[in-house]
């Protein structure tokens, strides 16, 4: 075995004549764009990138830090760059089956500026419709509805009181009911005083009193009437405040989708929505009451952050901006 043989300085590099250069520094040169001494490597990714199917994936081996990464995103937005920009895509709440979100295809573009819109109604709803319903026209008008129903059902009790009084007989309330007492002269008869009138008064004013007591039944069974219609003026007062609080925020936004069916279409859905459940915008979120009755100190949710839930739009701009947006993974993830 020969045993090594020392080297000498100049087999140690490759002399190159400056000479033959045109410029003084690399400073000077365009960047290369092509890959050197890759040309397997640059065929099969040019290949692979090439069909346009789902279900084909490029798979890159080699070791750390020789620059797969760029290698292979070079190329991808070379290819994606020749490439029509694909719609966006995102999902809505689907009111009719929540377990089924609606995927709405907008066109480039369209889906980070949907998501805020809709992010900024949520955020006007949350104080427009309370603010709405704690206002002195609002209050007013409810009172008038309440009032409108004690007067009715006042009405009630008093014609009932009338023919009884025409009969001697008193209508006295008590915590239990109505209750019925003989009078004379205006005034009720104690029960010795009753026991003392002649027995066919006795039973005429017992025959009165069950006659009463049968036009009471009339009388209570008008009291729930009463009830149910104030209770439907009260919805549909709620009803127009509702439209008019919610109303022209989500027009605002409606008419800044105006050419997009989908996007109208589910606010539409939103605004029916917010009018059928505006309570939820007015009462305080579950985990704050459950603090108050624990005594527990908690950040609160603000009023209709259950509701509004809802109401927002999905998208997944991380991934979009990930991967170069032609191709089929990105388009599947959306």
């Amino acid at each position: 075995m020969d045993s090594p043989k020392a080297l000498s300085p100049q087999m140690l590099y490759t002399h190159c004549d400056p000479q033959q250069f045109s410029f003084k520094t690399t400073e000077e040169l365009e960047p290369m764009e092509e890959t050197i001494g890759q040309n397997r490597a640059v065929a099969a990714v040019q290949f692979g990138i090439g069909i346009d199917h789902e279900g084909y994936n490029l798979f890159c081996l080699g070791p750390t830090g020789i620059g797969k990464h760029s290698f292979i995103r070079h190329y991808l937005e070379e290819k994606a760059s020749q490439e029509p920009t694909p719609p966006d895509w995102c999902y809505v709440n689907n009111f009719d089956e929540p377990q089924k979100p609606r995927m709405v295809e907008l066109p480039p573009g369209v889906a980070t500026t949907l998501h805020a819109d809709v992010e900024q109604l949520i955020e006007e709803l949350r104080s427009a419709i309370p603010a709405a319903f704690e206002g002195e026209d609002y209050r007013a008008r409810k009172q008038v509805i309440e009032d409108e129903v004690k007067e009715h059902q006042g009405k009630a009790f008093e014609e009932l009181r009338r023919k009884a009084q025409e009969k001697g007989i008193a209508v006295v309330r008590t915590p239990t009911g109505l209750v019925f007492a003989p009078m004379k002269d205006g005034e009720v008869l104690g029960p010795e005083e009753f026991e003392q009138l002649p027995e066919a008064e006795h039973k005429r004013i017992e025959a009165e009193i069950a006659n009463l007591r049968q036009q009471v039944g009339s009388f209570m069974a008008q009291l729930p009437v009463f009830e149910r219609e104030g209770r439907e003026k009260l919805k549909a007062l709620n009803r127009e405040v509702a439209i008019f609080a919610a109303g022209n925020l989500i027009d605002e936004v409606r008419n800044r989708h105006s050419k997009l069916p989908q996007v109208t279409a589910h606010l539409d859905a939103i605004q029916q929505d917010v009018i059928e459940n505006v309570d939820e915008f007015l009462s305080p979120p579950p985990e704050a009451s459950l603090a108050t009755l624990l005594g527990v100190s908690q950040p609160q949710s603000p009023r209709g952050w259950h509701a509004t839930r809802r109401y927002r739009v999905k998208t997944w701009w991380g991934r979009l901006n990930t991967f170069p947006r032609w191709a089929p993974w990105s388009r599947t993830s959306i």
